[in-house]
């Protein structure tokens, strides 16, 4: 691959928000939305800790219905979907299986869906809110990871819900140094050079022993706060799901939609590595959760 053809490609790539630093989490997102917007700020980083204290639901009946559209670069609108999205998932699963509404107020529910058109996504918690969009550096020049991050947003589950994204964001980051030999990989592919392919898969394997080593910091994660609040505040509305089959969009919907939530499956970097190896996945439930993330 030519210099020239190389630097092209990269910056196709930049168009789709990736680069060779960061993979697919986005570089330097931001943390706080114009001022317009303050309200959706202050309530999605405070959305957990009411949660908890079962008060999100007034906090967000009193939102004022804001005009998304004022809304212009990627990362406003990143920023915005994971405050909409971890609100509602607040707001949904407050009490969790008891007392599930059966709608999502309008003030929430046109601004999350028109966000989500905007961005490609589903409008409902997913890989890209939490992950992706939602982390910022304690020190500004030290490296993304576990020890030197932070959530934007929070979720349920205190310490350990810090510990479990920041993993997730630390495992995609690494994948970063796996894109330039993935490209290598294809065109020695395709112009059936064994020993570049061979090399460059090899590298390729290096990223995914990193990556699988960085998985290992999780093993200071309590199960009972994953499977307890972490997890169940990823759930979707749909029918697999007997307590919400479906919810109205209120303004948006007369009718119950239905989408699947969060889950790794939705990991663009475990996506291209399936892609690459020609992986190939059945339909099913992991099926659903890979196709969930956008619309």
């Amino acid at each position: 691959m030519t210099a020239n053809l190389k630097s092209a490609v990269l910056s196709n790539l930049e168009d789709y928000h990736i680069s060779q630093e960061y993979g697919f989490v986005i570089s330097d997102p931001l943390a706080q939305l114009p001022p317009s917007f303050e309200a959706w700020t202050v309530l999605g980083k405070d959305a957990a800790n009411l949660m908890e204290l079962k008060e999100i639901r007034e906090h967000v009946h009193k939102l004022p219905l804001l005009n998304y559209e004022k809304l212009e670069s990627y990362r406003e609108l990143s920023l915005a979907h994971s405050c909409l999205s971890i609100i509602t998932a607040c707001y949904v699963w407050q009490n969790g299986d008891i007392g599930v509404p059966q709608k999502i107020p309008k003030n929430l529910a046109v601004p999350l869906m028109g966000v989500s058109e905007r961005l490609g996504l589903k409008p409902i918690i997913c890989h890209h809110n939490t992950v992706i969009s939602n982390w910022q550096n304690i020190e500004c020049d030290g490296p993304l990871g576990v020890t030197n991050g932070q959530l934007i947003m929070e979720t349920p589950g205190g310490e350990n819900s810090q510990l479990f994204w920041l993993v997730t964001i630390e495992i995609e980051k690494a994948f970063a140094q796996a894109i330039q030999p993935i490209l290598d990989a294809i065109r020695f592919a395709e112009s059936e050079d064994k020993d570049g392919l061979k090399a460059s898969l090899e590298n390729v394997f290096v990223v995914i022993k990193k990556m699988t080593e960085t998985f290992h910091k999780m093993k200071g994660l309590n199960s009972r706060v994953f499977f307890d609040e972490i997890r169940p505040f990823l759930n979707g509305w749909n029918r697999s799901n007997s307590a919400l089959p479906g919810l109205i969009y209120e303004g948006v919907s007369e009718d119950p939609l239905e989408f699947n939530g969060g889950n790794a499956a939705q990991s663009p970097a475990i996506q291209s590595i399936d892609s690459l190896l020609g992986v190939r996945h059945s339909p099913g439930k992991t099926h659903r959760y890979r196709a969930s993330t956008l619309c």
